[in-house]
């Protein structure tokens, strides 16, 4: 018995594919799109009718509004009705802060439209916002999986305030890279789980802030502060910038550039 239909925007690599497979493994039949690449689309459908669900693939960019109609309609009449709709693909429109309104988005007319009451794609109700609408869906799952590298670097960083060197490593790709500008380099997940449950160890405290964030493609840069105590002592603030790649929803490379010699002069040691 399915749990429902599931259509995921963007769902054919990355987060959208490990958003889609969950679906799937929560009993939900799945439609899926992609804009370029058939055959990695074709691999999700097949890893999506493995665990036993029903799954299509259908071509439509999502920075068009018609090939968002169309695949809505393909799906619905492939699958069924839409009980759970995901947006991991994203349109970017450019715009002052002044001109830019909700209402101008065809992100929030493509929405509005799926939502509305008579449209019988989506389950769910339509909340209006300032003259634009967004879709209330009644899935409401905790999938795990991030929606945006912005998000898996600031969960990242919850691990050293907690000084857990598990937790941390549970962001980590298996062949990831570590390199702290002027350290030797540490390879591979286990390695750098070690190392910094040894680092934890060192001190009695840690409050990671970010200042700032930005993300480019797959690559996370943060201007850092690192405010670190040794044991009884107080806190100390060293900034650091950060440079983060993402391979499959998990750090594969991570650079710090802390002037080492400076840090430990801060701390005292």
């Amino acid at each position: 018995m399915s749990a429902g239909v599931a259509l995921v925007f963007g769902g054919s690599r990355g987060i959208g594919a490990a958003i889609a497979l969950r679906l799937a493994k929560d009993g939900f039949d799945v439609a899926l799109t992609y804009v370029s690449q058939p055959d990695q689309a074709g691999d999700i459908v097949s890893a999506i009718e493995n665990v036993g669900r029903h799954a299509v693939a259908i071509k439509a960019d999502s920075a068009d509004p018609s090939a968002i109609r169309t695949a809505v309609a393909e799906a619905v009449q492939q699958l069924g009705t839409l009980d759970v709709a995901v947006v991991n693909a994203g349109v970017l429109r450019l715009a002052s802060v002044e001109a830019f309104t909700l209402e101008e988005t065809e992100v929030a007319r493509l929405v509005a439209y799926l939502a509305r009451p008579e449209a019988g794609f989506v389950t769910g109700s339509a909340i209006t916002i300032n003259g634009g609408c967004l879709a209330k869906l009644s899935y409401e799952r905790d999938f795990n999986v991030n929606t945006s590298y912005d998000d898996i670097i600031k969960d990242f960083l919850t691990s050293f305030e907690a000084k857990d060197a598990d937790r941390l490593a549970s962001f980590l790709h298996p062949d990831v890279v570590f390199l702290n500008y002027g350290d030797p380099e540490v390879r591979g997940k286990n390695a750098v789980r070690e190392t910094w449950s040894r680092l934890f160890s060192n001190f009695g405290a840690l409050r990671f802030e970010t200042v700032h964030q930005a993300v480019n493609g797959n690559i996370v840069i943060a201007e850092q502060i690192h405010n670190i105590a040794l044991p009884a002592g107080k806190l100390t603030p060293i900034m650091n910038m950060a440079i983060y790649e993402i391979v499959d929803g998990k750090i594969a490379a991570w650079r710090d550039y802390t002037n080492s010699s400076h840090a430990k002069k801060l701390l005292g040691i």
